[in-house]
């Protein structure tokens, strides 16, 4: 489900291309045109994908700058914390068939891990298990 809910957004994106102001990539175009022109290729359709596209390399050099913002008026991060799902949580196994695995039910795994990285966020932000928080960045 959600390879197919990824394909429809970017089949909205494909279909709205217009409406995204792409008009305003007019060096980018003008540089594909070049390089089709030197390596004698044909320049297909061009399609942009939009910064709040998640996992886009514009979406990863967004929040690389976000991040570097941070940085510079907080100063250097006290904690990276690296969050992982472990596939045998109660919550997880109680909500599988009898012979399924962790990896038969991705949407299960997918729902816990985002349930527990949302309930750790506000134990960090709201109860301040680790002191008082003033910035974090989630990729």
């Amino acid at each position: 489900m959600a390879i197919r809910a990824e394909q429809h957004r970017l089949q909205y994106i494909r279909d709205h291309q217009k409406d995204f102001k792409i008009i305003e990539y007019a060096g980018l175009h003008d540089y594909l045109h070049k390089k089709t022109n030197i390596t004698e290729s044909e320049l297909g359709t061009v399609i942009v994908l939009p910064s709040s596209f998640h996992g886009s390399p514009r979406y990863m050099a967004q929040r690389l700058q976000d991040a570097l913002a941070i940085h510079n008026k907080l100063g250097s991060p006290d904690l990276f914390i690296t969050f992982t799902c472990n596939p045998t949580h109660p919550d997880i196994v109680k909500c599988l068939a009898p012979g399924q695995t962790a990896s038969d039910r991705p949407d299960i795994v997918a729902r816990v891990f985002r349930q527990q990285q949302k309930e750790f966020m506000k134990d960090m932000k709201d109860i301040g298990i680790f002191g008082n928080v003033t910035g974090h960045i989630m990729i």
